[in-house]
């Protein structure tokens, strides 16, 4: 085959890079959300629980008949996360240079706003003491590492050369040489 003629292969970077970012933009947030509503959907629907010994109580205290998730919040995340899941899904198949730009710009915009709601929470939060403060704050660590290095790989390996070269579509002059002399050898 001509060197020339070879079209850049996706790398497996890029691969890797978008599907955890799916992952952790996406898919997660969607569980989570899904899983709430279904549980504030059950409890609001149930009215009359059975309690151990057989009898019936109507009403449980210290249940909001609401629900605690606001309509809005449930709207804006499953927005974003389908929004961003159509974005990965362009910067997967690759082919515009635009769609790398709008990948990493997208991973960014979105580790930067967790960042932000984990800096508030973590500024307003009222736990203090006990095991379950350090579990919390183990937790919140990890996830603000989280947000720090993977936006931090994403740029890295989509401003890598395969990955310029996948995304433009077709090798540069140098490149379609290193590659010939590969084939040489």
């Amino acid at each position: 085959m001509n060197t020339h003629d070879r079209k850049p292969a996706r790398p497996f970077g890029v691969t890797l890079a978008i599907l955890l970012c799916v992952l952790f933009f996406s898919v997660i947030p969607l569980i989570s959300v899904g899983s709430r509503v279904m549980i504030e959907r059950h409890i609001a629907g149930n009215q009359t629980f059975m309690m151990p010994d057989g009898s019936t109580v109507d009403a449980v205290s210290g249940v909001d008949e609401g629900g605690a998730l606001d309509d809005d919040a449930v709207r804006v995340q499953i927005a974003v996360s389908v929004v961003f899941i159509v974005v990965a899904f362009f910067a997967w198949r690759g082919r515009s240079n635009v769609m790398r730009y709008l990948f990493m710009a997208a991973v960014i915009g979105i580790a930067l706003v967790l960042l932000y709601q984990n800096f508030v929470l973590f500024r307003d939060s009222g736990f203090e003491g006990g095991t379950g403060a350090a579990l919390l704050g183990f937790v919140r660590n990890i996830n603000i590492l989280f947000l720090i290095l993977l936006p931090a790989y994403v740029v890295w390996y989509l401003n890598r050369a395969p990955a310029r070269a996948f995304y433009r579509g077709y090798y540069l002059k140098k490149e379609l040489d290193w590659l010939a002399a590969q084939d040489e050898d």
